[in-house]
């Protein structure tokens, strides 16, 4: 899995915890995905947590698949989201929605046209292929830059996970963490994820 500390590694960790694993499960961290994948290639190791990219790279170059997909194992987990200081968003405030309103339109084309997204994406990236992006896409949730309810809930119980686990001192109270003020103006509509199943 991913490195130490990373959405990946929490949540395996809190499982591992949650169910008293710890004797069954030994678990390795790489600072790079493609380092995972080898190792799967390698049967250095068995089974990965990580994002859709990893899963699709996994399927193409180890025969692997996806065996617990994450709408099962933490739906809405803040594994993505915006940063910004409060005092940038205070200075640089136009900037910060202009951001937000190409972000969404960006999502939108992810949204409307994976495959030409897909498209799009490969040729900018240059080393991966349209169909390798595409099934990425597919892989994942419906994108948006709207936050949702559920994501801060969802981000709230990893705050606790994160201080169970000793990687934070402090529960970081909700109004520290989200400033929601120019999304909620930019996305006024519903959202537009859903939680997909793989299997």
């Amino acid at each position: 899995m991913p490195g130490k500390g990373s959405i990946h590694d929490v949540i395996l960790m809190e499982y591992i915890a949650k169910y008293g694993l710890a004797r069954e499960i030994g678990v390795l961290n790489f600072r790079w995905a493609d380092e995972i994948t080898e190792a799967i290639v390698r049967d250095e190791v068995a089974a990965a947590v990580g994002t859709p990219a990893l899963a699709v790279a996994v399927a193409r170059f180890a025969g692997g698949r996806v065996l617990y997909p994450p709408s099962k194992l933490w739906p809405y987990n803040p594994s993505y989201g915006i940063l910004a200081d409060r005092d940038f968003l205070r200075r640089r405030r136009e900037l910060a929605k202009l951001f937000l309103v190409l972000h969404e339109e960006a999502t939108s084309s992810l949204r409307d046209d994976p495959a030409g997204a897909a498209e799009v994406i490969s040729d900018y990236v240059g080393f991966i292929d349209r169909k390798f992006v595409l099934d990425t896409l597919m892989l994942s949730p419906k994108y948006c830059a709207q936050l949702t309810d559920d994501y801060v809930a969802a981000s709230m119980e990893f705050v606790k996970v994160l201080k169970g686990l000793g990687y934070i001192s402090r529960e970081i109270p909700k109004d520290e963490i989200f400033d929601l003020s120019l999304i909620r103006k930019i996305h006024p509509e519903k959202d537009h994820y859903e939680i997909k199943e793989h299997g």
